[in-house]
């Protein structure tokens, strides 16, 4: 199991960030290993286990090294090389899911900030404790709400946990909720209900869904402008955003 400053991973990549605000930035993505939820729309199912080995990629997708697991956030610090950054100014920690190792999180970021970087967070947002060591480092949290029926349970409690400790951190937030083809109009409403608490300090993002897994059909146009109406007589500060990636075909 890994330590209080250690993470197992799957890889280290440059891309182009294709989701939520800081959307169309080329950012360093380190992606941790493990996932307590299973998606039912997930594009990552390798990161379910931990390789031996992380790969470190380039902007162009060509393997430049690699990582022993468990893998120190010193370690990762060091491997981020001056021809990984060149032009890169954010450094985004996914996965799997990021909080599952907060002492790492919160190690790997405060380096990164003494390097003059932003720090990025994408993560579930299961735990209010984990996130709480980690705030301090963060420039910007993203965060996802996941709707009950697309985990198979309502995780909206640990979801408003989050927000409270965002919140009352110094980071821009964003929440993202992906809306499938069948996604239940009441569980959309409760989540915005919800959300409004906080529609001072967040970025909505309704993601109309990728299809992926078990998810085989887009959202129809009509489905999506309804989701609209509920986000905006909410007084919600939202957008739509599509998993720009794949549109592009970059990681």
């Amino acid at each position: 199991m890994p330590g209080s400053a250690d993470a197992p991973l799957i890889e280290v990549f440059v891309s182009i960030q294709g989701e939520g605000a800081w959307i169309g930035r080329t950012m360093v993505f380190v992606r941790t290993a493990v996932c307590p939820l299973r998606c039912t729309y997930c594009d990552t199912v390798e990161s379910y286990e931990a390789p031996k080995r992380a790969v470190i990629r380039d902007f162009r997708d060509r393997i430049v090294g690699h990582l022993d697991n468990p893998v120190t956030a010193e370690v990762v610090d060091d491997s981020l090389a001056p021809e990984l950054l060149d032009g890169v100014a954010h450094v985004s920690l996914t996965g799997g899911e990021p909080l599952l190792y907060p002492e790492f999180a919160r190690e790997l970021f405060a380096r990164l900030k003494a390097r003059g970087l932003m720090t990025h967070l994408e993560t579930a947002a299961l735990s209010g404790t984990a996130l709480a060591t980690v705030a301090p480092e963060l420039d910007h949290l993203s965060m996802d709400w996941k709707l009950p029926g697309t985990i198979g349970r309502d995780v909206g409690d640990q979801h408003v946990a989050c927000l409270e400790v965002g919140a009352g951190a110094s980071c821009e937030i964003t929440v993202k909720v992906v809306l499938t083809a069948g996604f239940d109009e009441d569980e959309l409403a409760d989540a915005l209900d919800r959300l409004a608490r906080f529609r001072g300090r967040t970025l909505v993002v309704l993601q109309p869904v990728t299809p992926c897994l078990r998810e085989t059909e887009p959202l129809a146009r009509e489905r999506l402008l309804a989701a609209c109406d509920e986000a905006r007589i909410r007084g919600l500060r939202y957008c739509v955003l599509p998993q720009m990636h794949k549109h592009l075909g970059v990681r």
